[in-house]
């Protein structure tokens, strides 16, 4: 009897995980705020039309054409600066060598409102994760702070630096 309990209680906190993971969006009473026709859509990025900007379709340590394989690389905030560098220093991505973090500002751009955990349009950045983000913004009043955008629910705040936290590269269009 206690086997079967435990078994009947591992069953519902599982699926209680699982349907806490899904994404939420409210598609039905708020207008979205990253439409994909608004973007140019290609296996390895997305350009949005409206800002000039294109970012990386995976989020750094995700692969493949639905961002399905790998796992995420959270680094330090100094460590995803570095990694911008060297890939672009090394072999660039998509054909380009102008990668960067994105400034706390391009990384809203790409927030998708109706929608949370992960609040952005998984059809432009599929499997990208319900996260705090880095961006490229240092916080002025404290020097060993920079900026974040949580793609959980749409709040951007800002941290110690060497907190480690996933990232999305991104380039001018231009």
């Amino acid at each position: 009897m206690l086997r079967r309990l435990a078994a009947v209680l591992f069953i519902l906190l599982s699926w209680t995980c699982v349907a806490e993971a899904e994404q939420i969006c409210r598609s039905d009473t708020i207008r979205a705020s990253t439409p994909t026709e608004n973007f140019l859509v290609e296996d390895l990025v997305v350009s949005d039309r409206t800002t000039g900007l294109m970012w990386q379709r995976c989020f750094v340590g995700h692969s493949g054409v639905g961002c399905q394989n790998g796992e995420l690389k959270p680094m330090s905030w100094p460590g995803a600066l570095l990694y911008a560098e060297k890939l672009n220093r090394e072999s660039g991505f998509a054909g380009y060598r102008n990668w960067r973090l994105p400034s706390i500002k391009e990384l809203a751009t790409i927030a998708e409102v109706q929608c949370a955990n992960p609040a952005i349009n998984l059809n432009l950045f599929p499997n990208a994760p319900a996260a705090q983000v880095w961006s490229s913004s240092p916080y002025d009043l404290y020097p060993h702070y920079s900026w974040f955008f949580d793609f959980r629910d749409l709040t951007s705040s800002n941290l110690e630096r060497f907190k480690r936290f996933p990232i999305v590269l991104v380039r001018s269009i231009d």
